[in-house]
């Protein structure tokens, strides 16, 4: 997590532009990481046994399991876009 802090900042769901997701009941720790479309309908990963990114539904499935969400740090973009 605190890479992650590093870079991102947490949020709203509503606002995030990552979320992160738990898979196992047992543990609730973050274990898959999705981005959200614009309009948070779809979301887009990696889906291992596919070997591939995935377009899957936000469905209620993914909404029960969100760990946290989180949007890139404001000032990190520019600092390294914008000299």
């Amino acid at each position: 997590m605190a890479q992650i802090e590093l870079h991102f900042d947490r949020c709203d769901p509503s606002e995030c532009e990552m979320q992160l997701f738990w898979w196992s009941p047992s543990t609730l720790k973050p274990q898959h990481v999705a981005f959200p479309s614009d309009d948070m309908l779809r979301l887009i990963h990696t889906w291992a046994s596919v070997k591939s990114v995935v377009d899957s539904p936000y469905d209620e499935l993914w909404q029960e399991r969100i760990h946290s969400s989180w949007k890139l740090k404001e000032n990190l973009w520019q600092q390294q876009h914008c000299k």
